[in-house]
């Protein structure tokens, strides 16, 4: 339809959990989800892929988190943004500050928000769009690490 409005209904958090995934795909198939982001670091995100690859209509982004979840890559690579168990800061305030003014968390941050697209792609899932856990990509270091990476991998949806 030429010059129509669509709405776009969108889920976050596909791959948190068991039953976060079965929710976001039985409410797509019922027709009223269109979208979903999915957490590549959630306990059941191999799970949340070979739904969506069995849900081709369903569109799925990928739901960048830097605060209040886990991390990809292990805490050896990343000790200034997450703890031992690869935790990072649940506050989202707090976490953006680090980001802005510690340069070793920036530094850290930009190669954990690169990962996170790496395995995204890797899962074989085309990429819908890209948001944030907590809408962290307010904080502009943040915004600036998930452009960089969104760029490399030609993703031009920002939700």
């Amino acid at each position: 339809m030429k010059g129509g409005r669509f709405l776009i209904i969108n889920a976050d958090d596909f791959g948190i959990s068991r039953e976060v995934n079965e929710e976001v795909v039985r409410v797509h198939r019922e027709g009223m989800l269109t979208s979903t982001s999915i957490i590549v670091s959630g306990d059941h995100f191999e799970e949340a892929v070979r739904l969506a690859k069995e849900n081709p209509r369903l569109a799925v982004g990928l739901h960048v988190t830097c605060a209040h979840g886990k991390s990809v890559l292990p805490h050896s690579q990343i000790p200034h943004i997450v703890d031992r168990n690869g935790n990072f800061e649940s506050d989202p305030a707090r976490a953006g500050l680090r980001y802005f003014f510690c340069k070793k968390a920036r530094k850290e941050l930009y190669a954990e928000v690169a990962a996170q697209f790496k395995k995204f792609s890797a899962a074989g899932l085309a990429f819908s769009h890209v948001d944030s856990h907590c809408h962290m990509h307010v904080n502009p270091v943040v915004l600036d690490a998930v452009i960089e990476a969104a760029e490399a991998y030609g993703v031009k949806r920002m939700r």
